[in-house]
């Protein structure tokens, strides 16, 4: 006897011995093997093997949705395909599932994205960024003498060792509200209303307002002698040199001193607060001086506070404003009471560090940057271009003036906040930002003037937008990732991009697909699997045993007819689930009840579908829509979930920021081989951070991206499948790295499904957004 014989025969007795413990195996799973039958025969959905449903991809090598010309054609192909060569089919598909649970898919290496940082060139002159020195004292201010029954003299006075010594008060509030006092005085403008140079007043009819609060307030003093004198800082007044006569030089002076409004604010004797709304105590939200861009700036640090109030006309006594002093730690407490009963969480943790230990605080940080831009919108964004002067001095880390030009308070807040890396993670901002639509005026109300009026909320960056405000529930929040703006590499500073730095890439699907294999892994299934198996080992011995030594092409025929059988049935059984590996947009605005059933009639495992963010279950924020966002849900198709969300484009990555209220906020992306661009937000379930899904650093620059499909498939790998019909992309981590891959230019959408570009008899109105990275592809 020879070693071949010898060989047979042993592999004869394994199989003998592997069929007997196969057919008593499964002896012991009788309800198993009936439950996979009832369910076979209560949901078999044959059609789909000719036809798939609408909105599903089908398994096929080509024209995989119904909607495509050659649909029907590409399915029938494919079955004759398998089952005419099933024993090639069969094998390499039971090796494959089983060497994909023992060999891990090795992640492609990711493209490095190179970027500049903010602080290498300032925004104003392109020199590098310092930090600024702290100064106190303004350069000028007024003296004033009151003297009874007449109007206050004053004149414009430099700094000096005789003001320092007597100390200045600093008047503050808003210019809506000098303007009601200018008006009920009687007086009036005297220059036109220069709105075409982006302001509502000249700068003449501004000092003439302000001169009315001066007014108010020596009337409000309640002398007792004939003539006080009084150091007195006035913004309009003391801006700018009274000596200057060129408007240039003029400007230049009022931007630098409008940087150091905290300081100036800071170092005087006591701050005298103002606005024309009766009784009004200077606290409440609905106060205007309350809304204004540099009110925090003005008592943040302020020792004593003067409120100045207009008494209401039903109160007797005098008609003009009333001063009531107090230090100022008990006006900022009062304000921190206010704001606590009006829920506004922000600017009460800002007046509680006032009070306390000041604002290194991360926390703290963040508060002031959403609550100024929340004034800044409160005010129109009249003050646009100096948002950045006014949080400056509230920071640990203060620019150089020189370094804050004011032309775009948006450039100006990410270098202060670069500026500061060492004291906030911008990821946080970045997860409080809503979207912003692209229709925004953008280029003309970015860059406005002091009193410029803007309709809008105007930002161009895509990591940026309105923030959502604290509310109960959803103040958690707690940065995964490390984030910092970067230099744009398309718009240079003037634009600055966002790097995030390792975090998860999360890739999003957008069309449900047909799970091929859910013939080995479907629990349901689980009885079918150990039928066919015990079935094909004993006809495998049986036809070695018997009918191989008597008639070699009759063996041959039964073992085809045995695989083709067992490939109908694992065909069939493909026709029944979904993929359920990852996630996916749908768009539209079903209810859950219709969202339920649409999965269900594809699927019927997918039963019990759980809606994250019902506000009576889950805390979670809820950002603005922007105007041209479209609702669309974001499914989590393995755990059966789904929440809704808005975005502006069509996301293919998902990337976590940011612990947020009971979920984990998300950002959208749409990410290609050349940009990223944020195009939605989300707040998904705490598990998603349970997955092991890639992780790079990411480089959001760019506007929203056009709809284009992800690559889909490597051709090798779809010649793999082309003879298997084994999901390659079943696997997690090739997924990640087909989403995230370096090179569009290597990835084709389905091996056959490249050929559109070329045959010209076939054409998919669905597909133009991609014609062209097919046909060059196929070059």
């Amino acid at each position: 006897m020879d070693i071949t014989s010898v060989i047979f025969y042993i592999f004869l007795a394994i199989l003998r011995v592997s069929t007997i413990l196969a057919l008593v195996y499964a002896g012991t799973k009788t309800l198993e093997i009936q439950a996979s039958f009832r369910i076979l025969r209560e949901r078999l959905h044959l059609r789909r093997l000719l036809e798939e449903d609408e909105g599903v991809e089908g398994p096929s090598w080509f024209s995989r949705e119904r909607s495509h010309q050659f649909h029907q054609l590409a399915n029938v192909l494919r079955c004759t395909f398998h089952i005419l060569f099933s024993p090639l089919s069969l094998i390499p598909s039971h090796v494959f599932q089983l060497s994909q649970h023992i060999l891990q898919p090795r992640r492609a290496s990711q493209p490095v994205e190179l970027f500049g940082s903010v602080l290498a060139k300032s925004p104003s002159n392109g020199s590098l960024a310092e930090y600024q020195n702290v100064s106190f004292h303004p350069r000028w201010l007024l003296k004033v003498e009151f003297r009874l029954n007449t109007s206050p003299q004053y004149e414009q006075v430099s700094w000096s060792d005789d003001v320092r010594a007597a100390g200045y008060t600093a008047l503050s509030y808003p210019l809506k509200s000098a303007f009601k006092l200018f008006r009920d005085a009687g007086r009036t403008l005297q220059d036109p209303s220069p709105f075409s140079k982006g302001r509502r007043w000249s700068l003449r009819d501004r000092q003439r307002i302000a001169e009315q609060v001066l007014i108010e307030y020596g009337l409000a003093k309640g002398r007792t002698t004939q003539i006080e004198t009084e150091y007195i800082w006035l913004d309009e007044l003391c801006l700018s040199s009274k000596t200057e006569l060129e408007m240039d030089a003029i400007q230049e002076q009022r931007t630098m001193e409008l940087g150091r409004m905290a300081d100036i604010f800071g170092g005087a004797a006591k701050v005298c607060i103002f606005c024309h709304e009766r009784d009004c105590d200077h606290t409440g939200p609905n106060c205007p001086w309350g809304t204004r861009l540099f009110s925090l700036a003005e008592i943040i640090h302020a020792a004593k506070i003067v409120r100045m109030t207009r008494p209401s006309s039903k109160r007797s006594g005098t008609a003009y404003s009333q001063l009531f002093a107090e230090p100022g730690k008990v006006f900022r407490r009062n304000i921190q009471n206010r704001a606590e009963a009006e829920k506004q969480w922000h600017l009460q943790a800002i007046m509680q560090y006032a009070n306390g230990a000041g604002f290194a605080s991360h926390d703290a940080i963040h508060a002031l940057v959403v609550e100024l831009i929340r004034r800044d919108e409160a005010n129109d964004f009249r003050q646009h271009n100096l948002l950045g002067k006014s949080l400056n001095a509230l920071l640990p880390r203060r620019a150089r003036l020189a370094d804050l030009p004011g032309k775009d308070g948006w450039v100006d807040l990410v270098f202060l906040l670069e500026l500061n890396q060492a004291f906030y993670n911008v990821a946080t901002l970045a997860a409080v930002c809503s979207l912003q639509g692209s229709d925004a005026d953008t280029d003309d109300n970015a860059a406005g003037d002091t009193d410029s009026l803007v309709l809008d909320f105007p930002v161009r960056h895509t990591w940026l937008g309105k923030p959502i405000l604290p509310a109960p529930g959803i103040e958690r929040l707690k940065p995964l990732v490390t984030a910092f703006p970067a230099v744009n590499a398309e718009g240079g500073g003037s634009n600055p991009a966002l790097n995030i730095v390792s975090s998860q890439i999360i890739p999003i699907h957008h069309i449900l697909r047909r799970d091929t294999n859910a013939f080995y892994h479907s629990t349901n299934m689980s009885g079918l699997r150990i039928l066919c198996f015990t079935s094909l080992l004993a006809i495998l011995w049986l036809d070695i045993d018997f009918i191989l030594p008597h008639n070699s092409r009759t063996a041959l025929l039964v073992l085809w007819v045995a695989s083709a059988l067992a490939v109908t049935v694992k065909l069939a059984v493909g026709t029944l689930y979904l993929q359920r590996d990852g996630w996916m947009i749908l768009e539209g605005t079903r209810s859950d009840k219709d969202l339920e059933e649409y999965l269900t009639s594809r699927d019927f495992s997918f039963q019990n579908l759980y809606r994250w963010g019902d506000p009576s279950k889950h805390t979670i924020p809820q950002w603005h829509a922007a105007t041209d966002s479209r609702a669309v849900m974001l499914v989590d198709l393995k755990s059966t979930f789904f929440v809704r969300v808005n975005a502006i484009g069509r996301p293919n990555v998902l990337i976590p920021l940011a612990i947020h209220g009971s979920g984990i906020t998300c950002m959208l992306l749409h990410k290609s081989a050349t940009s990223t661009a944020r195009v939605g937000m989300a707040n998904v379930p705490p598990h998603i951070l349970n997955e092991n899904f890639a992780m790079e650093s990411i480089y959001i620059g760019g506007g929203p991206c056009d709809e284009d499909h992800v690559p889909q498939s490597n051709f090798l790998l779809r010649a793999f499948k082309l003879m298997t019909d084994v999901d390659i992309y079943s696997s997690k981590s090739t997924t990640e790295n087909i989403v995230t891959g370096s090179s569009l230019k290597s990835d084709i959408t389905g091996s056959l499904a490249s050929a559109r570009s070329i045959v010209k008899t076939v054409h998919f109105a669905e597909e133009e957004s991609h014609s062209k990275e097919d046909a060059d592809v196929v070059k």
